[in-house]
């Protein structure tokens, strides 16, 4: 038996409420030559038994177990089992669309790509419903396809997104870059997806959102950044090494300073903890952003003036309320920027609706006028014929036409209804005259 098609690897912690659907979803896709490794890494809830049972009545599955190493170090164990010509990393917690493989790899094959790229949904744990769907940028769209980094170069760290399960990935690509994921808490994908995206040849884009990614999960390790918050440094400081040693980092420079300053202060943020959050603030100023940056950041690197503004009081101040406020105008001014566009959005709507029902409410407004036009008109005539039936000439018409139109109605009743009815009804109204109550 031939290696299969895609392997897809799925690294399983403590999920069991979630796994199911998961692995049904995967189990159901068109493309049917597939293997699925899923790595039980070192779970406590009835995730292993569920692996189990699947694995029993499915072929393709096949379970791996491991002490607990987390993510990174369960992919990594996957990744040294998988023996697809493609690879595709699959959260456990997520769904994806029946096609999405099928769909997937014939982008792969169209374009002979290291990688393909795609969209996703958003998909609210809580609403069990999908709250945005997620296309990839335009300038990923049109770029030629296939493409590589230095396409989009200037715009490389907000093209394709961090996460590696809206991607499919070559095995032979990642086998001959030595590409494995970091085996750390947090942010161990981030590595690995922009080294491999950075070193890929051939890149190509499939737009369509196939892969559903569950957000508001309690469990998630995106709501626990408190427990690591200088995890995301490391990430971040093996890219700069990396792409340094590929000669790849200067041609990328302004998207990875904006990526690093836009990331670290969202982390930063995101920190409940007062502690954490003055521990982060200070490496931040004295190491983090003087290491990953290698000198003090521009115009020329951040052109956006509001994100250079909260970097340089950042580093210039020790007490964070300085910066808090600079945030707090970042903020209120992109509320405005909002506020304006969805203005501006609603003036354009009202404008068009304006135009395209201006046609009918000048039908409407020509019916009703003329309308009481010829209502006017009906009035006018109404009045001449009551003057005219009220004047003198009227009556001197009417009796001088008198036996002429009487003889006309004899006429017109003898040709209607014979010589014997006409002359009865003649004596009838001349007897009438005189006084007589014969009804005919």
């Amino acid at each position: 038996m031939g290696a299969p098609k895609v392997s897809v690897i799925v690294p399983v912690c403590n999920v069991e409420k979630y796994l199911c659907k998961c692995l049904d979803s995967v189990l159901a896709q068109t493309l049917k030559d597939i293997e699925v490794i899923a790595v039980d890494d070192g779970s406590t809830d009835s995730s292993p038994s569920i692996l189990r049972e699947y694995e029993k009545k499915d072929g393709r599955i096949r379970v791996a177990t491991r002490e607990n190493g987390g993510a990174g170090a369960a992919r990594n164990t996957g990744l040294a089992l998988a023996k697809g010509t493609y690879l595709f990393f699959h959260d456990p917690d997520d769904f994806c669309a029946p096609q999405m493989l099928e769909r997937l790899v014939a982008n792969a094959e169209r374009y002979d790509s290291d990688v393909v790229v795609a969209g996703r949904n958003l998909y609210d744990d809580a609403a069990s419903s999908v709250i945005k769907e997620v296309h990839l940028p335009r300038h990923v769209v049109s770029a030629r396809q296939p493409f590589d980094y230095r396409d989009v170069a200037d715009r490389f760290f907000v093209s394709f997104g961090f996460a590696p399960w809206n991607k499919l990935f070559r095995r032979e690509f990642i086998a001959k870059a030595g590409l494995r994921f970091q085996e750390i808490p947090r942010t161990n994908d981030m590595y690995f997806v922009n080294v491999a995206l950075a070193s890929a040849r051939r890149i190509s884009a499939l737009d369509e959102a196939l892969y559903y990614y569950r957000m508001n999960v309690k469990s998630s390790l995106q709501s626990n950044n408190d427990k690591t918050p200088l995890m995301f440094f490391e990430s971040w400081n093996a890219i700069r090494t990396k792409l340094s040693e590929r000669g790849i980092l200067q041609s990328v420079y302004a998207s990875y300073a904006f990526a690093v300053l836009s990331s670290s202060i969202h982390n930063l943020l995101s920190l409940k903890s007062e502690y954490n959050f003055r521990l982060v603030y200070d490496k931040l100023r004295r190491e983090i952003f003087p290491t990953l940056f290698g000198r003090r950041l521009t115009s020329a690197d951040v052109p956006n003036a509001d994100w250079l503004e909260q970097y340089d009081i950042l580093m210039d101040n020790e007490n964070p309320v300085l910066f808090m406020m600079a945030r707090n105008r970042f903020e209120q001014k992109v509320q405005q920027n909002l506020n304006k566009t969805v203005t501006r959005c609603e003036q354009d709507a009202g404008k068009k609706m304006e135009a395209a029902l201006k046609p009918w409410r000048d039908r409407v407004a020509t019916s009703e006028s003329a309308a009481r036009k010829a209502r006017k008109e009906a009035e006018a005539m109404k009045g001449e014929l009551a003057r005219l039936r009220d004047s003198e000439s009227y009556r001197v018409g009417l009796f001088v036409t008198w036996p002429a139109r009487k003889a006309w109605g004899g006429v017109k009743c003898l040709r209607e209804n014979g010589f014997k009815y006409t002359v009865k009804h003649a004596a009838g109204k001349v007897l009438r005259l005189f006084g007589s109550t014969c009804r005919w």
